[in-house]
């Protein structure tokens, strides 16, 4: 367990590295990096990561498909942010709400989380089950994948719109 704590953690202060431009070491404290980032605040990357990791642990993702879950709901995040021109924790609310089950947040953003959506995607993969009857967490990894699935448009928007002047605005 404590290997993959370190491991988790590890993994995560890289990603708050490229998205942030800070390094950020055992305590906390920030350093500027001279590398190229998306610039985003690191303590709302490391606070995003650390929702939507408690997320995927809460419905039972483990290992590597919880910091594959937190890494790319965080990245996904802020590339709607930047396609929506809205702010980064905004987009991160929303799709911490879809988790859970709400539907309107990220209906803004065109992606259907309704039942009727997820019996359509669990077909896909082979369940049989009545989404009525089934547990929140499968539930909610139909929710997630249905995010992923209905967000391609929006796949790596802030980094191929970053130079744009609207983009400034919400990184800064």
């Amino acid at each position: 367990a404590e290997a993959y704590a370190n491991s988790f953690s590890k993994r995560a202060k890289e990603l708050t590295e490229k998205m942030s431009g800070f390094q950020i070491d055992a305590d906390g404290n920030t350093t500027m990096l001279n590398t190229p980032s998306l610039g985003i605040d690191p303590d709302a990357v490391m606070n995003a990561q650390a929702v939507y990791a408690q997320m995927a642990d809460s419905i039972g993702l483990t290992g590597e498909t919880a910091l594959n879950a937190s890494k790319a709901l965080t990245m996904l995040g802020a590339d709607w942010a930047s396609l929506k021109n809205i702010s980064f924790d905004e987009s991160w609310k929303k799709f911490q709400s879809a988790l859970a089950g709400q539907t309107m947040p990220v209906r803004a953003l065109g992606i259907d989380i309704t039942q009727a959506t997820l019996a359509i995607y669990a077909q896909n993969y082979g369940l049989k089950q009545n989404i009525s009857s089934m547990n929140q967490a499968t539930k909610t990894q139909l929710r997630l994948i249905a995010i992923l699935d209905q967000s391609k448009v929006a796949f790596a928007d802030l980094a191929n719109t970053i130079d744009v002047n609207e983009e400034l605005t919400i990184v800064a």
